[in-house]
């Protein structure tokens, strides 16, 4: 099981900065329920944020939306867009597919060799 914890720890071993507590802030990301281990053999989870733009010219009209995250080996990025969704439930129901589809059609794209 992948935590939040091993994802900050390997994502500053490759010299990022995603889980920095300055960007954090500044998207008001809040991070929503656990992460979903994918692969432990190649380091992947899956997991939900959700970030709200308060400033003067709110993005999104200054609602919170919801983003889609693959942790891969340190590496994190959006699957499809940023703030794609409006609801916990729609971002959730998108890993859902995910994970079905990788016990369904067997070995996903990163677990390949």
């Amino acid at each position: 099981m992948i935590t939040y914890a091993d994802m900050k720890k390997r994502n500053e071993e490759i010299g990022h900065s995603w889980f920095d507590d300055r960007a954090i802030a500044f998207f008001n990301t809040r991070f929503e329920g656990e992460p979903i281990t994918v692969s432990t053999w190649n380091d992947v989870a899956l997991f939900v944020t959700s970030e709200q733009d308060t400033s003067t010219h709110a993005a999104w009209n200054g609602e919170r939306r919801f983003s889609v995250r693959i942790y891969s080996a340190g590496q994190v990025d959006t699957v499809g867009e940023f703030g794609q969704h409006a609801t916990l439930l729609e971002a959730t129901d998108v890993i859902q597919g995910i994970v079905n589809t990788y016990y369904e059609e067997g070995t996903p794209s990163w677990d390949r060799r």
